[in-house]
Parts: C-alpha cells; structure tokens; sequence
C-alpha cells in the first residue's frame, strides 16, 4: 500500500512561510501602533498635569518667566502631540493594509489546505476501495472452495 503523497506540498510550504512572514509584519505593526498610543497617552496626561500646575501657580503668585517657560513647554507637548497623532495615523494605515495581506495570505495557505484534505480523503476512499476488493476477492474464492467441496 503506497503513502499519500501530496503533489503540491512545496506549494503548501511555501504559502505557509509567506502567512508567517505577514504575520510578523502584522504583529510589529501592531507593536508599534500600542507603543504610539501609549506615548500619546502619556503625552497628553502630562500636558494636562503641567497645565494644571500653571493654572495653579498663577492662581497664588506669578512669575512672568516661570509662565513663560511653562507656556514655552506646553507648546512643545502640544507638537508632540500632534506629531504622535500623525504617526498613528499612518500607522494604523499600515496596520490595516498589513491586514488585508494577512488575511490574503491565510486565505491562500487555507485553499491549499483544504484542497489537500480533499486530496488525503481521496485517497482514503481509494484505499478502502482497494481493500474492500480484496476483501471481495477473498470472499469469492473462499466461497468458490466451499462450492467445490461441496460438490
């Protein structure tokens, strides 16, 4: 009885690392996107401490320069800010196309897969049809000898 030999194994493999590949694309997309959003995160309660602890400070003495050095400070969070937003938008434009591929990719790996299982349970009946005539050709001999005793 001869082993079930998948013809397109190599095609199987292959489409396997190419899902494995975007995978890992997908997944350092999606580091970097958290990663982003925490930073913003960050940023943001930060400026909203430091603009808390203005308002605090000019409330009971003002010291024209400290204002200034914490105006001059906010303005740069408030950069930063919008610099982080950017990113994030491209990112999570990455991050959906990177999808997408991923998606394409386990599609492919999957039709491949499903046409070997369709493939192995060929097989599977071609296997048992080969054993059932077996079964028959041994039946009908046996049944062919009691005849002839019986006879």
């Amino acid at each position: 009885m001869k082993k079930f030999a998948y013809q397109l194994e190599a095609v199987l493999a292959h489409r396997k690392i190419l899902e494995e590949a975007e995978q890992l694309g997908f997944a350092t997309i999606a580091r970097r996107l958290a990663k982003e959003r925490d930073l913003l995160e960050t940023q943001i309660k930060q400026y909203e401490v430091l603009a808390q602890e203005l308002a605090e400070k000019e409330k009971t003495h003002f010291d024209i320069n400290e204002s200034r050095l914490y105006r001059e400070y906010l303005t740069i969070l408030e950069m930063e800010i919008h610099h982080t937003k950017e990113r994030i938008k491209q990112l999570e434009v990455e991050f959906f196309k990177k999808r997408e591929t991923l998606l394409v990719a386990t599609r492919n790996r999957k039709i491949i897969d499903i046409h070997r299982g369709h493939e192995h349970s060929r097989y599977l009946t071609e296997i048992d049809k080969e054993e059932q005539k077996g079964i028959d050709d041994i039946s009908s001999i046996r049944h062919k000898r009691i005849r002839e005793e019986i006879e």
